[in-house]
């Protein structure tokens, strides 16, 4: 039976490592990256930040994602959310299929009393 080759790997000048190489003298292709589907959550964040992206957000029905996407508004006018509870709310009511649009949570952001703007 041959013995196999080997590459030799640096190491920072010290006496490299080998590594055993196939017989053919080629290492075995790497597998491909798995894609990955983007979750949920980094859809509401990446969505675009006024009513396109507002009505993509609010057609999946999801407090949680609209939530996500209120903080990134809220970050845009450089502001915070300092009161979790108070996002929650209107997380829930902007996405329950209510009549509500993107000027009006702009509207209920710069008077809502959970978000500290700039």
């Amino acid at each position: 039976r041959p013995r196999p080759q080997a590459i030799a790997l640096g190491n920072g000048g010290e006496a490299p490592a080998a590594v055993p190489m196939p017989s053919g003298g080629r290492l075995p292709a790497l597998p491909a990256p798995a894609t990955s589907t983007p979750t949920p959550a980094a859809s509401a964040i990446a969505a675009s930040l006024d009513e396109a992206g507002y009505n993509e957000v609010a057609a999946t029905g999801d407090a949680e994602l609209m939530a996500a996407f209120v903080e990134n508004v809220v970050s845009v006018f450089g502001g915070q959310v300092s009161d979790r509870g108070g996002l929650q709310e209107a997380a829930r009511r902007h996405s329950s299929g209510s009549r509500c649009d993107f000027a009006d949570l702009v509207t209920e952001i710069s008077g809502s009393f959970w978000a500290k703007l700039a």
